[in-house]
């Protein structure tokens, strides 16, 4: 629980009404931000969220633009949560992705790291 009472970090969310449902995962500041895994109790309907790793080489500024004529960019990572359906109703807004870390450029994430490493390894 967070500073605010909220759920965060690993737990289990159950309400047994009809179109209740019970989810186990992590939460971040009381909202479910994978991975988990979830299911509706009187449909029976299951869901799933799991982290997927993002790395993109291209121009565009962000993951949703997509330029017809593309062109090489600098190497960025992220880090985002996928939800879909996997058992029960087709629904139209699944599978679907929120963008949790990144796109943060390498050479920015491993400077301090990689340039210690060099200096060890001339030392």
């Amino acid at each position: 629980v967070d500073a605010a009472g909220q759920p965060d970090g690993w737990g289990h969310w159950v309400d047994d009404s009809f179109h209740g449902e019970s989810l186990f995962g992590l939460w971040s500041h009381g909202l479910p931000t994978g991975p988990f895994v979830s299911r509706e109790y009187g449909s029976g309907y299951a869901f799933a969220n799991v982290r997927v790793g993002i790395a993109v080489a291209r121009a565009e500024p962000t993951i949703t633009e997509s330029w017809f004529f593309p062109k090489p960019g600098t190497l960025r990572v992220g880090v985002a949560a996928v939800e879909c359906s996997t058992s029960g109703k087709f629904f139209r807004t699944f599978p679907a992705g929120t963008l949790l870390w990144g796109l943060a450029p390498v050479s920015a994430l491993c400077r301090l790291p990689c340039e210690s490493g060099r200096a060890k390894a001339a030392g």
